[in-house]
C-alpha cells in the first residue's frame, strides 16, 4: 500500500477503499498512507485517500506537502480544497513552504492566498488559534537554497510590515550556499537600513561553501565600511571546505574567499597562529589555501607555524600540506 501511496499508483489504493485502506496504518517510521502521498507528490492516491473521512490530516501531512519540492503547491492545492476545514496553517508548515527550495514560492503564494487570514507575519509566536509567522519563518526563507530570493520577495511585499529583519535572518542568508548573494542583495535593497552587519554575519559569509565569495564581494562593496574583518572571519574563510568533505566538484571556495579578503581588505586581514590551523585542517582545499598563504603571506605563515599546525594537519589526514610545509621550512616535527 505505502509503494502504491509513494508511486500514485492509485488502482491499488481504489481496491484498498474498498476494505483494505485502515486509517492507522503506519510504515516502519511512523507514516501514514496520505503522508507518504503527499510527501511524494502523489495527487491521485491523495484524492483518495482525503476523500475517506477516517483518514486524518496531521500536521505531519501538510508539513510534507508544504515541503514538497516537486509539486507541493498542487498537494497543498489539494489538501486545502478537500479538507482545508480540518487542519491548522501551523508555524511548522510555513517553515517547510519557507524553506522548500523547489517551489517554496508557489506554495507560499497559495498559503497567503487562501489562508491569509489564518496569519500575520510577525517576529515571535504569540499564543492563540491564529497563526503567525515567526522569525524561524522568515530564516527559513532566507537560508532557502532553492529559491529564497523569491520566497522573501513575496514575504516582503505581502506583509513585509509585519516582520523585522533580524541578525539571525541576515546570519541564514550570508550562509546560504544556493543563492545567498540574491537573498541578501534583495534584504539590502529593501530593508538595508534595518539591520547590522555583525562579525557572525561575515563570519557565515566566508564560510559559505557554495557562493561564499560572492555574498562576501557584496557585503564588502555594499556595507564594507561596516564591519572589520576579524580573526573569526579569516579562520573561516581558511576552513571554508565544502562542509569539510573531499568532492570532485569542490571549487575550493575557502581560497577564494581568502583570495578576496586579502585584495579588498589586505591591511586588516591577520594571518595569525589559528588561521594557519584552520587552514591545515581543511580536508577538502587546505592544500590551495595553505599554498596560497605561503605566496601572498610568506612571513606571517613562518611566525605562525608552531607543532600544533602540523598536529592539525596530521590528524586530518593532510599529507600535502604537511610536504608543503616541509618544503618550505626546515622544523617538521611529524617527520622527526
Amino acid at each position: 500500500m505505502f509503494t502504491a501511496c509513494a508511486f500514485d499508483i492509485s488502482e491499488v489504493v481504489e481496491q484498498g477503499n474498498a476494505g483494505l485502506v485502515d486509517a492507522s496504518l503506519r510504515n516502519a517510521v511512523g507514516k501514514s498512507c496520505q503522508h507518504i502521498a503527499a510527501e511524494y507528490g502523489s495527487c491521485e492516491v491523495l484524492r483518495i485517500l482525503v476523500a475517506i473521512n477516517c483518514m486524518e490530516i496531521t500536521e505531519e501531512v501538510v508539513k510534507a506537502a508544504a515541503g514538497n519540492t516537486g509539486n507541493g503547491k498542487e498537494v497543498m492545492a489539494l489538501l486545502l480544497e478537500k479538507r482545508g476545514d480540518d487542519f491548522k496553517i501551523t508555524e511548522e508548515v510555513v517553515k517547510a513552504a519557507a524553506g522548500n527550495p523547489g517551489n517554496g514560492k508557489e506554495v507560499m503564494a497559495l498559503l497567503l492566498e487562501k489562508r491569509g487570514d489564518d496569519f500575520k507575519v510577525t517576529e515571535e509566536v504569540k499564543r492563540g488559534d491564529d497563526f503567525k509567522i515567526t522569525e524561524e519563518v522568515v530564516k527559513a526563507a532566507a537560508g532557502n537554497r532553492g529559491n529564497g530570493k523569491e520566497v522573501m520577495a513575496l514575504l516582503l511585499e505581502k506583509r513585509g510590515d509585519d516582520f523585522k529583519i533580524t541578525e539571525e535572518v541576515i546570519e541564514a542568508a550570508a550562509g546560504n550556499t544556493g543563492n545567498g548573494k540574491e537573498v541578501m542583495a534583495l534584504l539590502l535593497e529593501k530593508r538595508g537600513d534595518d539591520f547590522k552587519i555583525t562579525e557572525e554575519v561575515i563570519e557565515a559569509a566566508a564560510g559559505n561553501r557554495g557562493n561564499g565569495k560572492e555574498v562576501m564581494a557584496l557585503l564588502l562593496e555594499k556595507r564594507g565600511d561596516d564591519f572589520k574583518i576579524t580573526e573569526e572571519v579569516v579562520k573561516a574563510a581558511a576552513g571554508n571546505s565544502e562542509n569539510g568533505q573531499v568532492m570532485p566538484w569542490n571549487r575550493g571556495i575557502g581560497k577564494e574567499v581568502m583570495a578576496l579578503l586579502l585584495e579588498k581588505r589586505g591591511d586588516d586581514v591577520e594571518i595569525t597562529e589559528e588561521v594557519v590551523k584552520a587552514a591545515a585542517g581543511n580536508e577538502a582545499c587546505g592544500e590551495k589555501i595553505m599554498a596560497f598563504l605561503l605566496r601572498q603571506r610568506l612571513s606571517s605563515v613562518r611566525a605562525s607555524i608552531k607543532d600544533e599546525v602540523y598536529l592539525t594537519a596530521s590528524t586530518c589526514g593532510q599529507v600535502g600540506v604537511i610536504e608543503l610545509l616541509s618544503r618550505h621550512f626546515s622544523h617538521c616535527p611529524i617527520k622527526e
